[in-house]
């Protein structure tokens, strides 16, 4: 009896460790199923933010060719505008020329009148003080 039981342990222990490896092995390839499923739903997202990626890259692009094609009409439009800008420059400065010399001379002008006023002031004053001083000459006369 103890050889059969012995056999019947023996064979117990092989099914036991055939069950535990059965375990092990159900449960890796549960937790790869859960890993793949985990990965392919990371592939969608991932997918999906590459394709927006690619979308936002064609839609930056296609800004930025408009903004390049604004860009040289502005260049085109500035270089015939330049030419006016540096003509009317020319122009003002011309213009500033001729208003400093007016300037200029209206100041000599003044100059000359405020010098011949003073003149005239210093005639009147010393006429009045000639004036004063032959009234004073009179009075001690009389």
């Amino acid at each position: 009896m103890e050889i059969g039981g012995v056999k019947l342990r023996g064979q117990k222990a092989k099914v036991d460790g055939l069950k535990g490896q059965i375990d092990t092995l159900t449960e890796q390839a549960s937790d790869a199923e859960v890993s793949k499923s985990k990965e392919e739903k990371q592939r969608a997202e991932h997918e999906k933010a590459h394709a927006d990626a690619i979308r936002q890259l064609e839609k930056l692009a296609a800004d930025r060719e408009k903004v390049e094609e604004d860009m040289a009409a502005q260049q085109h439009n500035v270089s015939g505008i330049r030419p006016q800008a540096e003509e009317a420059q020319e122009e003002l400065e011309e213009s500033m020329k001729v208003e400093e010399k007016e300037l200029e001379a209206v100041r000599k002008s003044l100059a000359g009148k405020t010098q011949r006023l003073s003149d005239e002031r210093a005639k009147q004053e010393e006429s009045e003080q000639s004036a004063t001083t032959l009234e004073h000459k009179a009075l001690l006369f009389t």
